[in-house]
């Protein structure tokens, strides 16, 4: 095995206990494996060590994917440099670079992602475009929709607002299929069920992994799902520095304490180190 420079080296928090019977390491990717929505992450020093690392666990008998909302193609390219499978759009397509096919998997069934794609984001977007000319949105996906609220707008705002017009717009059982997270700076409408759960789920089942020998890492309220379908399971979830309110809450509210650890650094330097220590366990 090729051991990248410096593990096992500088550690800032100690993750024995959090990663003891850990075998699969699953993690979000903005906010966590680079900071918040970084454009030109493939020319990012730490990004490119990260990724250095992450390439080095392979075929090691600790695993790693990367779970996240963001779109395939943004994460393509970190898929390539990790060489690792890739759940994007919340699980709903799956690409597996070492799959030398380059077949790309969609999970969700497709009336679920038309509801969302070609039936709830029109109207939201004709909604926005007269309530928030100024916001943004994520193109090229398949089977979920994000929303970038405008600059000077408060997060919550955002989402009150669309939730809102939502809950007048559709009837009852429409509604109650719309599934919202929402970021520091975007919100992320899904399919109910179409959460990172389900990530935990099918990552389980590409690795033949039980729950209990999983670690989730995330830093934002999507990550919610997988943070709780973990600790049922007797997993394990560690959080940055840098994570949201919403899951600093979540990590308050644990009955458990000893399956969250909150660590001390941010962002990819966090992800540097959970990956160095997952390397001491192979001494």
């Amino acid at each position: 095995m090729n051991r990248p420079m410096n593990v096992g080296r500088g550690k800032f928090t100690d993750l024995t206990l959090a990663l003891h019977r850990t075998r699969l390491l699953l993690s979000d990717f903005d906010g966590s494996i680079v900071p918040n929505h970084l454009k030109k992450y493939t020319d990012d020093q730490k990004v490119l060590e990260a990724a250095n690392i992450a390439r080095c666990l392979y075929p090691t008998p600790f695993k790693f994917v990367t779970m996240t909302g963001g779109s395939l193609e943004r994460l393509m390219p970190w898929a390539e440099m990790s060489n690792a499978p890739v759940f994007a759009e919340n699980a709903g397509v799956v690409f597996n670079p070492r799959d030398k096919s380059g077949k790309i998997t969609i999970l969700m069934g497709k009336e679920e992602a038309d509801f969302i794609i070609k039936f709830v984001s029109p109207k939201i977007e004709h909604e926005l475009e007269r309530s928030y000319p100024g916001y943004g949105k994520s193109s090229n996906k398949i089977t979920m929709s994000t929303y970038f609220k405008p600059e000077n707008v408060p997060i919550e705002e955002f989402r009150d607002h669309v939730l809102s017009f939502l809950s007048r717009e559709l009837d009852a059982k429409q509604y109650s299929r719309i599934f919202v997270t929402y970021g520091k700076t975007l919100i992320d409408v899904n399919h109910v069920g179409a959460d990172k759960s389900r990530a935990i789920k099918f990552a389980s089942e590409l690795f033949r992994t039980e729950v209990d020998g999983m670690t989730a890492y995330g830093d934002g309220d999507n990550d919610r799902p997988a943070f709780d379908a973990l600790i049922r399971g007797q997993g394990t979830v560690i959080i940055p520095a840098n994570h949201d309110e919403e899951v600093g809450r979540w990590a308050e509210n644990q009955k458990n304490h000893s399956r969250v650890t909150k660590h001390h650094l941010e962002s990819t330097e966090c992800f540097i180190d959970i990956l160095r220590q997952f390397y001491d366990k192979l001494d």
